[in-house]
């Protein structure tokens, strides 16, 4: 825990002192008006900003966005400051950010409540650099809102001036075209001619009337010729001719001036009919045509008031009747047939010629009718046309109006540190390096599962702790060892055994561990030979014949070994051999014969040999396989007296030696105790007075 909270404290109180430095905050302000005034016209630029609240937040996010920040590490200034040349002391194992990142993640931008301003402001090492990226920032935004607001100007008026022009000359195309179909009708006025070509078309239709009743009065004279009918001297003939309707007084159809007159009634009439149906009974054309008819008729009166009396004079009507003979429709010398002839042609003339003027009246007024559709369009255009020019009037006197976002301070110098959080920060370490090691120390007894000392022995094996010994090099000759601390450590545990042996009166005893390389054969070779110092005969038994080492550690080279003796190829005599120490002899595994297998352990006869080992030593020492890999040592343990556990401080997890010790428990094997190998072992008094007042007090433990 101590070098916990040592090496924490050595590594964070330097690292904060040196790359943890003081900042300095500047702070510029922005102001967004809620209200734009306008000069003369009201546009959308102009005027209450609608939203104004989230117009306000979204400046805010304008202000950082990379557009501007961008432009702000472009600056000359900037590019100078320590912020961005890379003076600053980088953090070590961290890579740095991105400048832009980096100024994203530093500046502040906030909308002060209930106002139209917006606070921006940043944290520097250097006094000088945080005023320099404030102004830089406010700046390039008001730069940029700037620039943006000309260019949806200039798009604005573009796009305007565009359409004035596309106008333009469209209203040119259509008055073009509105030209060229007034020069196919010979006017600019389609209204008007069609109303000329009407009159005309009138005009014939009254001549072909008049010559229709010429014609019919010529038919006439021709028939009553043909029936040779004298006249009566009044004009008139016996009576009308089969077949033909008298519809004319002869004494006025003869004269050329009533027919005159009645031709100039019927147009008149003929006028007032069909302004009647074009314009109605209101029109003050309709007053003059019934003008005209009332004088016509006046005259026609008058010429036949003259007439009549002239036939009442008889004189004049014999002479009339003789020069009727001769003489119709005023052509005197022409023969009636032929007048005939040539009234019908007029007549078919008159009539092609009417239907030509109603094909060019209907012309005119289809012409009519399309040039109105473009004096529509025309003025519609025009209109429109009007309209952008004002448009384009009001943008450029409105484009001159204040604008809606101003910097209303720029930012100062600071003159102190806003923030130093060195000792904060080195307080927090301290603090920090204490709870770390704490926890640590408290993790380490909570969570690690090996066994490290004698005490937590006590804690998993149910059963006396003999002892502990310390860490023992695979290079030690354990037969002729003279370690003085460890020779005491192996003394205890003999003397701890030997008072289990003493109660249950226990000669063979089994070591095991519950795993492989605890130690258990360097225990055994040690137990047996101070069990023969003391006196003992001993018989040490290799009985782990799956890994045997006690042969190449003993340096015995024995072919016949406990296999041997198992399957009956050997007896005790060429299997056994004494060692180096007196009264200590050895069994090994020896050579594995053909017909060895792992049954011979519980097959009877190597309990048979440890009944009659027990008749000739005094302790019979076997050292057995782990536990937990194989069930050599369930077997081994059952046949044994006792049993000794054999534990690696720092290797034997807890749970595989509780394990171990059930699973003998359950095998029939009766626990002595456990010992533990690797441990520590104070030197006291003398080479070894601590670690005998420690087993001593152990022994009167288990003793207790």
């Amino acid at each position: 825990m101590l070098a916990t909270f040592l090496l924490t404290c050595g590594a964070a109180v330097p690292y904060i002192w040196l790359f943890v430095h003081p900042t300095y905050s500047a702070r510029a302000i922005v102001r967004v008006s809620p209200v734009v005034s306008r000069i003369v016209f009201k546009t959308e630029d102009n005027g209450i900003v609608p939203l104004y609240q989230s117009y306000l937040n979204t400046q805010v996010s304008i202000i950082k966005s990379p557009q501007v920040l961008e432009r702000v590490l472009d600056r000359e200034d900037v590019r100078g400051t320590s912020w961005l040349a890379g003076t600053q002391a980088p953090i070590p194992g961290v890579e740095p950010l991105d400048p832009l990142e980096r100024l994203q993640d530093t500046l502040s931008v906030r909308p002060r409540r209930n106002t139209e301003l917006i606070d921006v402001s940043i944290e520097t090492e250097k006094a000088n650099d945080a005023k320099v990226l404030v102004d830089a920032v406010v700046d390039e935004y008001k730069r940029m809102l700037d620039e943006s607001a000309r260019d949806t100007n200039v798009r604005r008026f573009e796009t305007l001036r565009n359409e004035q022009l596309g106008l333009q000359r469209e209203i040119d195309a259509l008055v073009e075209t509105k030209f060229e179909l007034s020069k196919r009708l010979g006017t600019t006025g389609p209204e008007e001619l069609r109303l000329q070509l009407s009159a005309h078309l009138n005009t014939l239709e009254s001549d072909l009337a008049a010559l229709q009743r010429r014609l019919a009065l010529a038919r006439w004279e021709m028939r009553a010729r043909e029936a040779d009918a004298p006249l009566q001297a009044d004009g008139t003939n016996d009576g009308p001719v089969p077949g033909e309707v008298q519809t004319v007084d002869r004494r006025y159809s003869d004269d050329p001036e009533w027919r005159r007159l009645n031709l100039d009634l019927e147009n008149a009439q003929h006028q007032l009919l069909l302004a009647r149906q074009q314009y109605g009974d209101a029109h003050p054309r309709i007053q003059q045509l019934q003008s005209t008819v009332e004088y016509t008729t006046r005259l026609v009166a008058q010429r036949e008031g003259q007439l009549t009396a002239q036939w009442s004079d008889p004189s004049f009507a014999s002479l009339s009747v003789t020069n009727a003979a001769v003489s119709v429709n005023g052509e005197s010398g022409v023969p009636l047939p032929q007048q005939i002839r040539r009234l019908e042609r007029q007549v078919e003339l008159l009539a092609k010629e009417i239907d030509d003027q109603r094909k060019k009246v209907a012309e005119a007024g289809e012409v009519a009718k399309q040039i109105a559709q473009f004096d529509e369009e025309i003025r519609y255009k025009r209109e429109l046309y009007d309209t952008v020019r004002s448009r384009i009037a009001q943008l450029e006197l409105e484009s001159n109006a204040p604008a809606r976002v101003s910097v209303a301070a720029h930012a100062v110098k600071p003159s102190k540190a806003t923030r130093d959080r060195r000792m904060l920060l080195t307080v927090m370490a301290v603090g920090m390096a204490l709870m770390a090691s704490l926890g640590l120390g408290y993790l380490r007894i909570t969570l690690d599962s090996k066994i490290r000392e004698a005490g937590e022995v006590r804690h998993t094996v149910r059963a006396p702790f003999l002892g502990q010994l310390p860490a023992i090099s695979p290079f030690t000759n354990l037969m002729t060892t003279t370690d003085p601390a460890l020779m005491e450590s192996v003394r205890m545990v003999r003397t701890a055994m030997m008072e289990r042996v003493g109660q249950i009166g226990a000669s063979v005893v089994l070591v095991t561990s519950s795993s492989s390389r605890t130690g258990k054969t360097s225990l055994s070779i040690l137990l047996a030979r101070s069990l023969a110092l003391l006196g003992k005969r001993t018989l040490l038994v290799e009985a782990d014949l799956r890994r045997p080492s006690l042969a190449e550690r003993l340096q015995v080279d024995r072919q016949a070994g406990l296999a041997a003796l198992l399957v009956g190829e050997a007896d005790d005599d060429a299997a056994i051999v004494p060692s180096s120490v007196a009264k200590l002899d050895v069994l090994t595994a020896g050579a594995l014969p053909a017909t060895f297998t792992a049954e011979l352990l519980a097959n009877g006869v190597l309990t048979r040999c440890l009944s009659r080992w027990k008749e000739e030593y005094d302790f019979v020492v076997l050292d057995s396989p782990p536990v937990l890999p194989v069930a050599d040592a369930r077997i081994l343990a059952g046949q044994a007296d006792g049993t000794i556990m054999v534990l690696r401080s720092a290797f034997c997890r807890r749970n595989e030696v509780m394990q171990a010790c059930a699973d003998i428990s359950a095998s029939g094997g009766r626990l002595l105790g456990a010992v533990l190998v690797g441990a520590a072992v104070g030197t006291g008094y003398g080479y070894y007075g601590e670690q005998e007042s420690l087993g001593a007090g152990r022994l009167a433990a288990v003793r207790a």
